[in-house]
Protein backbone atom coordinates (compact mmCIF):
# COMPACT_ATOMS: atom_id res chain seq x y z
CA UNK A 1 0.00 0.00 0.00
CA UNK A 2 2.94 2.32 0.94
CA UNK A 3 4.90 1.91 -2.65
CA UNK A 4 1.40 2.51 -4.45
CA UNK A 5 1.23 6.08 -2.38
CA UNK A 6 4.33 6.80 -3.09
CA UNK A 7 4.09 6.48 -6.78
CA UNK A 8 0.44 8.35 -6.88
CA UNK A 9 2.42 11.17 -5.09
CA UNK A 10 5.61 11.13 -7.69
CA UNK A 11 7.94 10.01 -4.66
CA UNK A 12 9.11 6.84 -5.67
CA UNK A 13 12.18 6.29 -4.23
CA UNK A 14 15.45 6.44 -5.62
CA UNK A 15 17.01 3.19 -7.42
CA UNK A 16 20.06 2.06 -4.88
CA UNK A 17 23.28 2.86 -6.36
CA UNK A 18 26.09 -0.40 -7.37
CA UNK A 19 27.53 -1.50 -4.21
CA UNK A 20 31.45 -1.68 -4.55
CA UNK A 21 31.33 -5.29 -4.04
CA UNK A 22 30.19 -6.89 -7.50
CA UNK A 23 29.45 -10.93 -7.88
CA UNK A 24 30.81 -11.76 -11.22
CA UNK A 25 30.41 -15.66 -11.77
CA UNK A 26 34.09 -16.47 -11.59
CA UNK A 27 35.51 -13.52 -8.96
CA UNK A 28 34.04 -11.28 -6.69
CA UNK A 29 35.41 -7.45 -6.97
CA UNK A 30 35.82 -4.98 -4.58
CA UNK A 31 35.76 -1.61 -5.17
CA UNK A 32 36.76 1.82 -3.62
CA UNK A 33 33.56 4.12 -2.93
CA UNK A 34 35.97 8.16 -2.80
CA UNK A 35 34.94 11.06 -1.12
CA UNK A 36 34.65 12.57 -4.51
CA UNK A 37 31.36 11.07 -5.15
CA UNK A 38 33.63 7.99 -7.77
CA UNK A 39 33.86 4.65 -7.12
CA UNK A 40 36.80 2.35 -8.47
CA UNK A 41 37.67 -1.55 -9.25
CA UNK A 42 40.69 -1.80 -9.87
CA UNK A 43 42.68 -4.75 -11.34
CA UNK A 44 39.69 -6.36 -12.79
CA UNK A 45 40.86 -9.56 -14.63
CA UNK A 46 39.07 -9.84 -18.26
CA UNK A 47 41.06 -12.60 -19.75
CA UNK A 48 43.15 -16.00 -18.06
CA UNK A 49 46.62 -15.15 -17.79
CA UNK A 50 48.71 -15.24 -20.75
CA UNK A 51 51.69 -17.55 -18.98
CA UNK A 52 53.27 -20.15 -20.61
CA UNK A 53 51.81 -22.06 -23.21
CA UNK A 54 49.47 -19.21 -23.38
CA UNK A 55 52.43 -16.55 -23.99
CA UNK A 56 51.53 -16.10 -27.66
CA UNK A 57 48.24 -17.14 -27.48
CA UNK A 58 44.46 -15.94 -28.01
CA UNK A 59 42.99 -13.81 -24.88
CA UNK A 60 40.56 -16.30 -23.49
CA UNK A 61 37.99 -15.82 -20.31
CA UNK A 62 39.11 -15.68 -16.91
CA UNK A 63 38.91 -18.80 -14.89
CA UNK A 64 37.32 -19.56 -11.44
CA UNK A 65 39.72 -17.49 -8.45
CA UNK A 66 38.90 -15.86 -5.44
CA UNK A 67 40.37 -12.38 -5.49
CA UNK A 68 39.58 -8.89 -4.31
CA UNK A 69 40.87 -6.72 -6.31
CA UNK A 70 41.47 -3.18 -4.45
CA UNK A 71 44.90 -1.90 -6.39
CA UNK A 72 46.05 -1.25 -9.75
CA UNK A 73 46.75 -3.85 -11.87
CA UNK A 74 50.19 -4.87 -13.39
CA UNK A 75 51.18 -3.61 -16.60
CA UNK A 76 52.19 -4.65 -19.73
CA UNK A 77 55.73 -6.12 -19.79
CA UNK A 78 57.48 -3.26 -21.72
CA UNK A 79 60.34 -3.65 -24.01
CA UNK A 80 62.27 -1.36 -22.38
CA UNK A 81 62.64 -1.61 -18.13
CA UNK A 82 61.47 1.48 -17.07
CA UNK A 83 60.86 2.22 -12.90
CA UNK A 84 57.64 3.92 -13.31
CA UNK A 85 56.24 0.52 -14.66
CA UNK A 86 54.87 -2.27 -12.25
CA UNK A 87 55.90 -4.83 -14.70
CA UNK A 88 54.62 -8.34 -15.28
CA UNK A 89 53.62 -10.64 -18.29
CA UNK A 90 50.66 -11.23 -16.49
CA UNK A 91 48.91 -7.70 -18.04
CA UNK A 92 45.41 -8.35 -18.70
CA UNK A 93 43.48 -6.37 -16.63
CA UNK A 94 41.48 -3.46 -16.41
CA UNK A 95 40.81 -0.39 -14.51
CA UNK A 96 36.99 0.80 -13.44
CA UNK A 97 36.10 4.18 -12.75
CA UNK A 98 32.06 5.28 -12.51
CA UNK A 99 30.06 7.85 -10.64
CA UNK A 100 28.94 6.46 -6.93
CA UNK A 101 25.63 7.28 -8.22
CA UNK A 102 25.37 5.29 -11.17
CA UNK A 103 23.02 2.56 -10.90
CA UNK A 104 22.05 -0.51 -12.86
CA UNK A 105 18.52 1.00 -13.39
CA UNK A 106 19.99 4.12 -14.68
CA UNK A 107 23.29 2.46 -16.37
CA UNK A 108 25.66 5.57 -17.65
CA UNK A 109 27.72 5.53 -20.66
CA UNK A 110 30.56 4.01 -20.78
CA UNK A 111 34.16 5.02 -22.21
CA UNK A 112 36.62 2.29 -22.82
CA UNK A 113 40.51 4.05 -23.08
CA UNK A 114 42.80 2.58 -24.92
CA UNK A 115 46.11 3.46 -23.90
CA UNK A 116 49.50 4.48 -26.01
CA UNK A 117 52.79 3.38 -26.61
CA UNK A 118 54.25 2.66 -29.63
CA UNK A 119 52.91 -0.81 -29.26
CA UNK A 120 56.25 -1.43 -27.03
CA UNK A 121 54.62 -0.87 -23.98
CA UNK A 122 50.97 0.52 -22.05
CA UNK A 123 52.65 4.02 -21.05
CA UNK A 124 49.59 5.08 -18.67
CA UNK A 125 49.67 2.47 -15.97
CA UNK A 126 48.43 4.44 -13.40
CA UNK A 127 45.66 6.32 -14.94
CA UNK A 128 43.01 7.57 -13.00
CA UNK A 129 39.97 8.16 -14.29
CA UNK A 130 37.47 9.15 -11.67
CA UNK A 131 37.60 12.55 -12.40
CA UNK A 132 36.77 12.18 -15.78
CA UNK A 133 33.71 9.62 -15.05
CA UNK A 134 32.76 12.60 -12.79
CA UNK A 135 32.73 15.60 -15.57
CA UNK A 136 30.99 13.51 -17.72
CA UNK A 137 28.62 11.47 -15.63
CA UNK A 138 30.11 8.27 -17.50
CA UNK A 139 32.12 5.00 -16.89
CA UNK A 140 35.90 4.87 -17.81
CA UNK A 141 37.37 1.98 -18.49
CA UNK A 142 41.14 1.77 -18.81
CA UNK A 143 42.64 -1.51 -20.04
CA UNK A 144 45.91 -2.71 -20.19
CA UNK A 145 46.56 -5.09 -23.52
CA UNK A 146 49.76 -7.25 -24.80
CA UNK A 147 52.63 -5.64 -26.10
CA UNK A 148 55.85 -6.31 -27.64
CA UNK A 149 56.37 -9.69 -28.79
CA UNK A 150 53.58 -11.20 -26.33
CA UNK A 151 51.06 -8.67 -28.60
CA UNK A 152 52.62 -8.66 -32.10
CA UNK A 153 54.85 -11.73 -33.01
CA UNK A 154 54.89 -12.58 -36.36
CA UNK A 155 56.04 -15.60 -37.81
CA UNK A 156 55.04 -19.35 -39.81
CA UNK A 157 55.81 -20.75 -35.88
CA UNK A 158 53.02 -18.14 -34.48
CA UNK A 159 50.51 -18.70 -36.82
CA UNK A 160 51.01 -22.69 -36.11
CA UNK A 161 51.43 -22.92 -32.99
CA UNK A 162 50.04 -19.68 -31.28
CA UNK A 163 47.84 -16.54 -32.31
CA UNK A 164 48.72 -13.39 -34.87
CA UNK A 165 47.79 -9.64 -33.21
CA UNK A 166 47.13 -10.81 -29.72
CA UNK A 167 47.26 -7.01 -28.46
CA UNK A 168 44.26 -6.16 -30.88
CA UNK A 169 42.60 -9.54 -30.06
CA UNK A 170 43.13 -8.76 -25.72
CA UNK A 171 41.32 -4.87 -26.69
CA UNK A 172 38.50 -7.33 -28.59
CA UNK A 173 38.22 -9.59 -25.40
CA UNK A 174 38.46 -6.08 -23.05
CA UNK A 175 35.14 -5.49 -24.71
CA UNK A 176 33.38 -8.66 -24.69
CA UNK A 177 33.67 -8.92 -21.44
CA UNK A 178 32.23 -5.24 -20.81
CA UNK A 179 29.22 -6.07 -23.15
CA UNK A 180 28.69 -9.49 -20.23
CA UNK A 181 29.41 -8.22 -17.13
CA UNK A 182 29.51 -4.30 -17.10
CA UNK A 183 26.20 -3.45 -16.51
CA UNK A 184 26.52 -5.14 -12.99
CA UNK A 185 28.91 -1.61 -12.33
CA UNK A 186 26.20 0.38 -13.12
CA UNK A 187 27.77 1.31 -17.19
CA UNK A 188 25.11 0.45 -20.15
CA UNK A 189 26.80 -1.93 -22.45
CA UNK A 190 24.88 -0.90 -25.73
CA UNK A 191 26.65 2.66 -25.11
CA UNK A 192 29.93 1.83 -25.56
CA UNK A 193 32.90 4.53 -27.17
CA UNK A 194 36.30 3.39 -27.81
CA UNK A 195 39.18 6.01 -26.76
CA UNK A 196 42.32 6.30 -27.40
CA UNK A 197 45.59 8.44 -27.73
CA UNK A 198 48.55 7.73 -29.78
CA UNK A 199 49.07 3.75 -30.40
CA UNK A 200 45.98 3.16 -28.82
CA UNK A 201 44.16 5.70 -31.22
CA UNK A 202 45.96 3.52 -34.03
CA UNK A 203 44.57 0.48 -32.59
CA UNK A 204 41.33 1.89 -32.84
CA UNK A 205 41.77 2.67 -36.23
CA UNK A 206 42.42 -1.01 -37.21
CA UNK A 207 39.54 -2.04 -35.37
CA UNK A 208 37.53 -0.01 -37.05
CA UNK A 209 39.47 -1.47 -40.64
CA UNK A 210 38.77 -4.79 -39.29
CA UNK A 211 34.86 -5.38 -39.86
CA UNK A 212 34.07 -3.86 -43.51
CA UNK A 213 31.27 -2.20 -42.72
CA UNK A 214 29.81 -5.22 -42.62
CA UNK A 215 26.54 -6.24 -40.92
CA UNK A 216 27.31 -9.39 -40.52
CA UNK A 217 31.26 -9.04 -39.47
CA UNK A 218 30.65 -5.91 -37.13
CA UNK A 219 30.65 -7.61 -33.35
CA UNK A 220 28.35 -4.82 -31.93
CA UNK A 221 30.94 -4.32 -28.90
CA UNK A 222 31.01 -0.59 -29.30
CA UNK A 223 29.12 2.17 -30.72
CA UNK A 224 31.53 5.33 -31.41
CA UNK A 225 35.19 5.86 -31.37
CA UNK A 226 37.73 8.65 -30.38
CA UNK A 227 41.44 8.80 -31.59
CA UNK A 228 43.96 11.05 -30.41
CA UNK A 229 47.21 11.44 -32.48
CA UNK A 230 46.23 8.79 -34.61
CA UNK A 231 49.07 7.54 -37.09
CA UNK A 232 49.70 4.80 -40.00
CA UNK A 233 49.97 1.41 -38.24
CA UNK A 234 53.57 -0.18 -40.34
CA UNK A 235 52.12 -3.23 -40.56
CA UNK A 236 54.35 -6.40 -41.55
CA UNK A 237 53.50 -9.26 -44.63
CA UNK A 238 54.62 -12.97 -43.27
CA UNK A 239 58.41 -12.84 -44.70
CA UNK A 240 58.88 -9.36 -43.08
CA UNK A 241 57.56 -10.80 -39.55
CA UNK A 242 59.24 -13.47 -39.61
CA UNK A 243 62.66 -11.49 -40.08
CA UNK A 244 61.51 -9.88 -36.52
CA UNK A 245 60.68 -13.53 -34.96
CA UNK A 246 63.94 -14.25 -35.88
CA UNK A 247 65.52 -11.71 -34.46
CA UNK A 248 63.71 -12.18 -31.51
CA UNK A 249 65.18 -15.59 -31.47
CA UNK A 250 68.55 -14.54 -31.53
CA UNK A 251 68.25 -12.09 -28.64
CA UNK A 252 66.51 -15.01 -26.29
CA UNK A 253 69.46 -17.04 -26.98
CA UNK A 254 67.04 -19.51 -28.47
CA UNK A 255 69.19 -19.75 -31.97
CA UNK A 256 70.70 -23.06 -31.00
CA UNK A 257 67.16 -24.28 -30.64
CA UNK A 258 66.89 -25.28 -34.34
CA UNK A 259 64.28 -28.03 -34.24
CA UNK A 260 61.72 -25.98 -31.82
CA UNK A 261 62.52 -22.13 -31.42
CA UNK A 262 58.85 -21.41 -30.51
CA UNK A 263 59.03 -23.96 -27.39
CA UNK A 264 61.90 -22.12 -26.63
CA UNK A 265 60.59 -18.81 -26.83
CA UNK A 266 57.48 -20.11 -24.83
CA UNK A 267 60.47 -21.20 -22.13
CA UNK A 268 62.31 -18.59 -21.74
CA UNK A 269 62.26 -16.20 -18.92
CA UNK A 270 59.80 -13.02 -19.75
CA UNK A 271 63.15 -10.75 -19.29
CA UNK A 272 64.88 -12.94 -22.25
CA UNK A 273 62.32 -11.55 -24.35
CA UNK A 274 62.95 -7.13 -23.58
CA UNK A 275 64.70 -6.54 -26.11
CA UNK A 276 65.03 -3.20 -28.27
CA UNK A 277 66.92 -5.24 -31.20
CA UNK A 278 63.37 -6.16 -32.31
CA UNK A 279 60.34 -4.48 -33.42
CA UNK A 280 56.85 -5.51 -33.40
CA UNK A 281 53.64 -4.18 -34.41
CA UNK A 282 50.31 -5.11 -35.75
CA UNK A 283 50.25 -7.23 -39.23
CA UNK A 284 48.40 -8.63 -41.71
CA UNK A 285 46.75 -11.92 -40.60
CA UNK A 286 43.65 -12.88 -43.18
CA UNK A 287 41.47 -12.09 -40.03
CA UNK A 288 41.71 -8.71 -38.18
CA UNK A 289 44.19 -6.76 -40.60
CA UNK A 290 43.29 -7.95 -44.01
CA UNK A 291 45.43 -4.94 -45.79
CA UNK A 292 47.25 -1.66 -44.92
CA UNK A 293 45.13 0.53 -43.01
CA UNK A 294 44.68 3.27 -46.10
CA UNK A 295 44.09 0.54 -48.62
CA UNK A 296 41.18 -0.34 -46.60
CA UNK A 297 39.79 2.97 -45.64
CA UNK A 298 40.41 3.77 -49.48
CA UNK A 299 38.46 0.99 -50.25
CA UNK A 300 35.38 1.88 -47.85
CA UNK A 301 36.06 -0.92 -46.03
CA UNK A 302 35.36 0.35 -42.51
CA UNK A 303 33.11 0.17 -39.45
CA UNK A 304 30.90 3.44 -40.00
CA UNK A 305 30.26 4.73 -36.43
CA UNK A 306 30.27 8.24 -34.78
CA UNK A 307 34.23 9.07 -34.77
CA UNK A 308 36.67 11.96 -34.04
CA UNK A 309 39.77 12.81 -34.36
CA UNK A 310 42.69 14.74 -33.38
CA UNK A 311 46.14 15.85 -32.89
CA UNK A 312 48.51 17.84 -30.84
CA UNK A 313 49.94 20.91 -32.33
CA UNK A 314 53.56 20.39 -33.45
CA UNK A 315 53.58 17.17 -31.66
CA UNK A 316 56.08 15.30 -34.39
CA UNK A 317 58.66 17.94 -32.99
CA UNK A 318 59.18 15.07 -30.46
CA UNK A 319 61.66 12.95 -31.18
CA UNK A 320 62.95 14.25 -34.00
CA UNK A 321 66.47 14.96 -34.45
CA UNK A 322 66.80 18.41 -34.56
CA UNK A 323 70.20 18.42 -36.75
CA UNK A 324 68.30 17.05 -39.38
CA UNK A 325 70.54 18.75 -42.28
CA UNK A 326 70.02 16.74 -45.54
CA UNK A 327 67.02 15.15 -47.35
CA UNK A 328 68.79 12.05 -47.00
CA UNK A 329 69.11 11.85 -43.42
CA UNK A 330 65.31 12.64 -43.49
CA UNK A 331 64.84 9.71 -45.78
CA UNK A 332 66.75 7.78 -43.60
CA UNK A 333 64.87 8.60 -40.17
CA UNK A 334 61.15 8.13 -41.69
CA UNK A 335 62.19 4.88 -42.85
CA UNK A 336 64.08 3.69 -39.49
CA UNK A 337 60.40 4.69 -37.99
CA UNK A 338 58.97 1.66 -40.24
CA UNK A 339 61.65 -0.56 -39.63
CA UNK A 340 63.06 -0.06 -42.43
CA UNK A 341 59.88 -1.33 -44.42
CA UNK A 342 58.92 1.64 -47.07
CA UNK A 343 59.50 1.08 -50.58
CA UNK A 344 61.16 3.42 -52.78
CA UNK A 345 57.55 4.66 -54.15
CA UNK A 346 56.64 5.19 -50.62
CA UNK A 347 59.58 7.41 -49.86
CA UNK A 348 59.10 9.60 -53.14
CA UNK A 349 55.50 10.34 -51.93
CA UNK A 350 56.58 10.87 -48.49
CA UNK A 351 59.50 13.20 -50.23
CA UNK A 352 56.92 15.09 -52.13
CA UNK A 353 54.27 15.72 -49.52
CA UNK A 354 56.81 16.37 -47.01
CA UNK A 355 60.56 16.88 -47.83
CA UNK A 356 60.01 19.52 -51.12
CA UNK A 357 57.89 21.97 -49.53
CA UNK A 358 58.85 25.08 -48.09
CA UNK A 359 59.51 25.54 -44.41
CA UNK A 360 60.69 28.18 -42.35
CA UNK A 361 63.99 27.22 -40.64
CA UNK A 362 65.22 27.84 -36.94
CA UNK A 363 68.06 28.44 -35.09
CA UNK A 364 70.09 25.24 -33.57
CA UNK A 365 67.94 23.35 -36.14
CA UNK A 366 69.04 21.17 -39.32
CA UNK A 367 67.35 22.96 -42.91
CA UNK A 368 65.09 19.40 -42.66
CA UNK A 369 63.86 19.56 -39.25
CA UNK A 370 60.66 21.25 -39.52
CA UNK A 371 59.72 19.35 -42.75
CA UNK A 372 60.51 16.26 -40.48
CA UNK A 373 58.55 17.24 -37.63
CA UNK A 374 55.75 17.35 -39.95
CA UNK A 375 56.24 14.18 -41.51
CA UNK A 376 56.75 12.58 -38.05
CA UNK A 377 53.54 13.72 -37.04
CA UNK A 378 51.53 11.91 -39.79
CA UNK A 379 53.20 9.30 -40.98
CA UNK A 380 55.51 8.65 -38.32
CA UNK A 381 55.67 5.36 -35.83
CA UNK A 382 53.08 5.63 -32.88
CA UNK A 383 54.59 6.63 -29.62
Amino acid sequence: MLSVLLALGGLVAPAAAVAPLVDLSYTQLQGVSLANGATQWLGVRYAAAPLGVMRFGAPVDPRQLRRLSTRHSPDDFTMQPNRRFNVSEDCLYLNIFAPTAATAEAPVPVMYFIQGGGFESNSNANFNGTELALFGDIMVVQVNYRVGPFGFLQSREVEEFGSLNNGLKDLLQGLQWIKQHISKFGGDPGQVVIAGDSAGATSIALLLAAFDGDDKRDPGLFKGAIMESVSLATVRDMSQGQEQYDCLVKAAGCDSATTDTFSCLIAANASALQTKDCQFNPHLDDNLVRAPMLTRFEEGKYLRIPTLAGSCTDEGTKGVPKDTDTLEAALQHVNNQASGALSEESLALIQERYFDADEPTFEEAGKFWRHLSNAQETTGRTA
